[in-house]
């Protein structure tokens, strides 16, 4: 391949806008180092009652795992399906922020 001026300057500003965008391009919204639910203590004043989830056998799981992972066609566990029925009007609370900037849902949830 023959390098011209023109193509050198196409490849240069190609490489320019790619170093421009990978390091000035960035998702992530800054606004503040604290979530706002963080701040001033603004959790639920209200007394919420905490969802316990019901145990289940790990002694069990990892004695299946230990069988399953010989076998290699398989993937690996990488969770364990547990039924709940949580939603926003039955294990929630929601409160609002001050100067109406919005709510916070909160859930109190107890693994054991």
């Amino acid at each position: 391949m023959i390098f011209t001026k023109k193509n050198m300057v196409v490849r240069f500003s190609l490489l320019a806008f790619t170093f421009i965008s990978v390091f000035l391009g960035n998702a992530q919204v800054k606004n503040g180092d604290i979530p706002n639910s963080w701040k001033g203590n603004i959790y639920s004043k209200r007394s919420m009652t905490p969802v316990v989830l019901k145990e289940f056998d790990l002694l069990k799981l990892k004695q299946e795992d230990a069988i399953n992972d010989l076998d290699k066609s398989i993937p690996w566990r990488f969770g364990h399906e547990l039924d709940v029925f949580l939603g926003l009007h039955n294990a929630c609370v929601w409160d609002e922020l001050p100067y109406c900037r919005g709510r916070i849902l909160l859930f109190h949830i107890i693994a054991n």
